[in-house]
């Protein structure tokens, strides 16, 4: 450190950024009067934002604009804000620097409301964006234009239609993003395959696309017997052009300035010094906005740079085995899972980049013979890609690592290094390999105490994920009808930070989509392989009438190779099968059906009053999972619940809490001790009626809504329980109740 203080520098402001951040301090302070600009977005009515246009980003079916400068107008008031992020469901582009005025509902940023779930307002807070606008009416205020910025937006528009136009329909999506940064083009099986295999950094303008595209250039520019400083300069300059044409992400901003240094270092006659390079990048970087060292693109970049200049002159396979390893953690910490295969595709991917950049950019600028090179190279990658796929456990879900789990395996890497360096030429070296599969083994522990059920937060629908200390992971319903895409953004992203790798059981209680869209896009993803997740049967409400929304089901879950089974009132499910009789089934996890009944069912069939309603018990914890169920179905359950006379613990609130659900004879019977409505906040539906409401607080249960509360977590050790809430991307408010005996 002595030797390098720009290094110490570096360490001493992230500990200092680390603990502002710990106790609360903002590091980055909001505009003034930010807060009372906040007090009037609390209930939702339209306003006016005017700001310059800073980006502006044009697709097929929908098109972003992000402002700057921006100005709250409301009651008379004005309030200087964060940047603000307008969306449009039609194209729509409006030049860089151009002055407009947007009015429309303006919301804050919010945090994750789901463990897992991609935290936005982290995401949104490097680009100092605060607040979004969706279809905002739009007025042209002051058309000035940012010629050099426009100009390269509109180098980049006409780049991706050109390779579109260039390439063969199979590569060209991946190629505009390995060129332009465009990542909209990608579709989500695309996107999912890369990461699977361990090479979604090659779909990104990462840092080893800014070092291989610079270094190129200046040596070109030198083959071309250009002198050295006009070489460097140009060379930097048309990288920093590149870099803000492809959006100057974290990662890319590093490279620039390190390639930089290196330029600053051949000219003066300097030794560049990597290590001095990187932590220069990272302070003028953390400068800029001092979150950036939370976020994930920023550390896995950062990691990488030191790994790679920390072990320069080992081989080529230990390098990328300790690269490999060292970023593993970080890489769990953001994606909870890792590609097996990783090392090797990277291997074999990796050295082909330099040709798919280089006669990328020559195919598309002068086509024909030019084109080929890269569409061969993609192609292998498809084929590795595929091949990965079709392997065993292409990737492994671990979960979000504990803070327990990190520490022991950053120990035995620590050992694994320095044992590496000492028996660098002795056979002993060997043996260190066996350490590697002991170090993931570290992350693949997950021991569970007892009982929990999350009831996850998907907006206007119902989803809930109940997980047993014996390892039986169960999902009851997953769908909405506000947030889009439930399955993949919310319900996968929960299952994978739990670690959950397989679903035994998934209950689809009835055929509406706020219940069945989830699992729909969580079967289609096991049947595509585009998740490790395996699920082993989905079960289906009994019912004389079938619709084609149920044949459906039926049919993926054929085609993803999932059981399917039926049921009843009446039927049960005991963890470890009934077949243990000598032990003792009050301390595993006991689902009973107390709906559907078919005797009840009429023609044409009512869906909710056939809904599969669900009797959770471990010990002397019980919950009342109720689905949609209504009419005939739910005076049949007050019937089966009053011969069996038991109360419940914890009610979900059956209809996400409308006016005629859950009526008062049923809260008599049952008497929770607290209940979740699973709603969406702001629904049409005027989710959860006010005298549902009433109803629950007269019967003395605590409530919890999932608009408020986010993903409410239920655990249960057999005799108390405890609930915790899910904002703004970390748990709160502890609740501690005792069982009923």
């Amino acid at each position: 450190m002595g030797r390098r203080p720009l290094c110490l520098l570096c360490s001493l402001l992230m500990v200092f950024l680390f603990f502002l951040h710990l106790f609360g301090v903002p590091l980055l302070p909001d505009p003034p009067g930010a807060e009372r600009a906040d007090a009037y977005l609390d209930t939702p009515y339209t306003v006016t934002v005017t700001g310059r246009v800073v980006s502006s980003e044009a697709q097929e079916d929908y098109s972003i604009c992000i402002l700057k400068q921006t100005v709250l107008s409301v009651k008379s008031e004005k309030f200087k804000l964060n940047r603000v992020r307008l969306s449009f469901k039609i194209p729509r582009h409006y030049a860089v620097g151009t002055v407009i005025s947007a009015r429309g509902i303006l919301e804050k940023v919010t945090g994750a409301t789901n463990p897992g779930q991609f935290d936005k307002t982290l995401y949104y807070r490097v680009q100092n964006i605060g607040y979004t606008m969706k279809n905002p009416d739009v007025t042209v205020l002051n058309p000035s234009c940012d010629y050099l910025l426009e100009g390269l937006a509109l180098l980049r528009e006409a780049a991706v239609q050109r390779i579109r136009t260039v390439y063969p329909a199979d590569v060209s999506d991946v190629l505009g993003a390995m060129l332009t940064g465009s990542r909209s083009m990608l579709s989500l099986e695309e996107k999912s395959r890369y990461q699977m295999g361990g090479i979604s950094h090659m779909l990104a303008i990462s840092g080893l696309h800014i070092s291989l595209l610079g270094m190129g250039v200046f040596n070109l520019l030198r083959k071309m017997r250009l002198g050295m400083k006009p070489a460097a300069f140009v060379s930097t300059g048309l990288l920093l052009l590149y870099a803000i044409l492809t959006g100057m992400s974290v990662s890319t901003l590093r490279a620039f300035i390190m390639f930089a240094l290196v330029m600053g270092a051949k000219l003066s006659g300097r030794t560049y010094d990597s290590f001095t390079a990187a932590a220069l990048a990272a302070i003028l970087i953390l400068i800029d906005n001092p979150y950036y060292l939370f976020y994930s693109g920023f550390q896995l970049s950062f990691l990488a740079v030191t790994v790679c200049a920390f072990f320069r002159k080992r081989s080529r396979l230990m390098l990328g085995i300790l690269l490999y390893f060292c970023t593993l953690p970080l890489v769990l910490l953001s994606f909870y899972e890792i590609p097996l295969y990783g090392i090797l595709i990277n291997f074999a991917a990796v050295p082909l980049l330099p040709f798919v950049l280089g006669f990328g950019i020559l195919g598309t600028v002068l086509g024909g013979v030019f084109v080929w090179p890269a569409v061969l190279c993609l192609r292998f990658y498809d084929f590795l890609l595929s091949l990965a796929q079709k392997m065993p456990a292409s990737s492994l879900i671990l979960g979000k690592p504990s803070s327990f789990s990190l520490v022991v395996y950053g120990a035995l890497l620590v050992s694994f290094l320095v044992l590496s360096e000492r028996w660098r030429l002795k056979k002993k070296r060997f043996w260190l390999l066996l350490m590697l599969p002991l170090m993931v083994g570290i992350f693949a522990l997950r021991p569970r105490t007892g009982l929990e059920m999350t009831f996850i937060d998907v907006g206007q629908g119902d989803g809930c994920l109940i997980e047993s200390p014996g390892g039986l992971n169960i999902l009851v319903d997953s769908g909405s009808s506000t947030a889009m895409d439930v399955g993949t953004y919310r319900v996968l992203p929960l299952l994978k930070c739990r670690g959950v790798r397989k679903l035994d059981y998934i209950f689809a209680t009835h055929m509406d989509s706020d219940h069945i869209g989830g699992i729909k896009e969580i079967l289609t993803a096991v049947r595509d392989r585009t998740t490790s997740l395996s699920v082993g049967t989905l079960v289906l409400p009994y019912v004389k009438e079938r619709g084609e929304t149920y044949r459906e089901m039926q049919k993926l879950a054929k085609e993803a190779g999932v059981r399917v089974l039926t049921v009843q009132a009446g039927d049960s499910f005991i963890e470890g099968g009934e077949a243990e009789s000598g032990k003792n089934s009050e301390s595993k996890l006991n689902v009973r059906v107390l709906g559907p009944e078919p005797a009840v069912e009429v023609s044409p069939i009512d869906e909710n009053a056939q809904c599969i309603v669900l009797s959770v018990s471990y010990g002397d914890f019980d919950a009342l999972l109720t689905g949609d169920v209504s009419g005939a179905g739910e005076a049949n359950l007050v019937k089966i619940l009053r011969n069996q006379d038991k109360e419940y613990e914890l009610l979900k609130v059956a209809h996400h809490g409308s006016k005629y659900s859950t009526p008062k004879e049923l809260l008599d019977l049952i008497r929770p001790q607290m209940s979740v409505i699973s709603v969406g906040k702001g629904n049409w539906y005027g989710h959860p009626h006010a005298e549902l409401i009433k109803r629950l607080k007269a019967s003395g249960t605590d409530i919890y809504e999932t608009e408020y509360a986010g993903a409410v977590t239920v655990t249960s050790d057999g005799k108390g329980f405890r609930a915790e809430k899910f904002v703004n991307g970390q748990s709160i408010g502890t609740a501690v109740y005792n069982s009923a005996a």
